[in-house]
């Protein structure tokens, strides 16, 4: 499923304009609408299709973690994977440089994702409540799954993981324990970017872009 919410959905009025003459609309297989906290939210590929301007991942904004745009991607995941209510112990990681910046940011993200969670989830299959209890949450730098399967014990070992929007290297000692000054973030330096030239240089070869001006 793509990281993208969009928090402007209908799911009345989107299912009255696919509806013909005597017909019911309906999702299509792979699209997903949750309800929460008294809002409708489009989820993955339908909130790109629905509200292309409106979606997003918040792949710029380090508050993504902790400010509902994460949990909303997770609701939709978990109601796409599970068929009832599940009970949750999260492992996930952040860039190395918000570790550094933020000091607070790992309770913040804790705090807000461990608890149950009440939602309604759509899709092709009907609609659904979901109580999705997360119990436990552990946070770790970039990098960490990748060291736990590639790396050789008792080696140093860096690993470079190019997301969206950053580039991340985190180093990690003969123990295991990153490096905080030989790890860090790179802004600017993610596959948005290689997307951004990509586009561009066939654009000024071809005469025409690769996306959406």
């Amino acid at each position: 499923i793509p990281s993208l919410i969009s928090r402007n959905g209908n799911l009345a009025a989107l299912l009255a304009a696919r509806a013909g003459a005597g017909a019911v609309g309906s999702l299509e297989p792979g699209e997903y609408v949750v309800e929460h906290g008294g809002t409708t939210y489009y989820a993955g590929a339908l909130a790109l299709s629905q509200d292309a301007t409106g979606a997003t991942s918040g792949s710029a904004d380090p508050s993504r973690y902790y400010n509902g745009t994460t949990l909303i991607s997770l609701m939709a995941l978990v109601g796409a994977t599970y068929p009832g209510d599940v009970r949750l112990k999260l492992v996930t990681g952040i860039p190395p440089a918000l570790l550094d910046d933020q000091p607070t940011i790992k309770r913040q993200i804790t705090d807000h994702l461990i608890g149950t969670h009440h939602f309604t989830f759509h899709s092709s299959m009907g609609s659904r409540d979901v109580l999705m209890t997360i119990e436990r949450v552990r946070i770790l730098a970039d990098g960490a799954a990748a060291l736990a399967v590639y790396g050789a014990p008792g080696e140093p070992c860096g690993v470079l993981d190019i997301g969206w929007h950053t580039a991340d290297v985190a180093w990690f000692d003969r123990n295991g324990k990153i490096v905080r000054d030989k790890s860090g973030s790179l802004p600017g330096a993610g596959m948005e970017r290689v997307g951004d030239v990509l586009s561009l240089h066939f654009k000024q070869r071809c005469g025409r872009s690769l996306k959406a001006d």
